[in-house]
């Protein structure tokens, strides 16, 4: 399910739509952070629908996070970000920082909104790239996270040509909170737009290390994010690796 029918679904729900005049408060990394963030990628995935009558070919763009050491590291990102994927038409292409693209392949998903999850593998070595440890512990209502995923970057030549923009870069809401986790999907008032599906809900532990605690799953742009939370996925992962 593309962003825009998930983001729709929530705007039904009750929450607000964008206005363009809102301060956006997701940046990049500085330079001098710490390496954690190599571990986060942009994931573009080919997708066949049929619209109608016709059958329509298009590329989804998500995030996607390293969860363990390589050189075959898994990698977390949402399920939705695959519905439809069509690996004959082409392969499922992960790129991280200045690194080529690698072809990934699915090792297993939740397949539904309510488990919107999915992991995945690289066809070939990955060396030297960092992870991110999945946290086994749940999140609480009012715990402070961070969102980070990978979202376009418009220019202004792009804002007045009217297009949207090919550039990407990993984005972070670095001071947000979770407000409610009483259902499958749990919720913070973190901000993420088009790209940071399958991005991070990130966590520190007392001693200040960064864990994966959520899997970004949809959002209104503006002061709801949905996630997937990742200590339901522990178990699954440290048996796959």
């Amino acid at each position: 399910m593309p962003w825009h029918l998930v983001w729709l679904s929530i705007t039904l729900l009750g929450a607000h739509h964008v206005d363009a005049q809102t301060t956006d408060p997701r940046t990049p990394l500085p330079a001098h952070t710490r390496p954690w963030h190599e571990a986060i990628g942009h994931l573009q995935v080919p997708i066949t629908r049929f619209e109608g009558s016709r059958r329509r070919h298009f590329t989804e763009h998500c995030s996607a996070t390293s969860v363990t050491p390589g050189p075959h590291p898994i990698f977390v990102t949402a399920w939705h970000c695959l519905d439809g994927y069509d690996g004959l038409l082409r392969p499922m292409l992960l790129t991280i920082g200045q690194r080529e693209p690698v072809p990934m392949r699915v090792l297993a998903s939740g397949g539904s909104m309510s488990a919107d999850w999915a992991l995945l593998r690289a066809d070939e070595p990955i060396e030297d790239l960092h992870w991110i440890s999945l946290s086994a512990d749940p999140l609480h209502v009012g715990t402070k996270v961070s969102a980070a995923g990978i979202a376009p970057i418009e220019s202004s030549s792009d804002q007045a040509a009217g297009v949207p923009s090919t550039k990407r870069r990993l984005l972070i809401h670095s001071e947000c909170e979770i407000t409610d986790t009483k259902s499958n999907n749990g919720i913070s008032n973190c901000v993420a737009r088009p790209g940071a599906s399958g991005g991070a809900i990130l966590s520190r532990t007392h001693s200040g290390s960064v864990r994966l605690s959520g899997v970004i799953s949809a959002g209104d742009g503006e002061s709801v994010v949905l996630y997937y939370p990742t200590d339901a996925l522990f178990r699954r992962v440290q048996s796959l690796r």
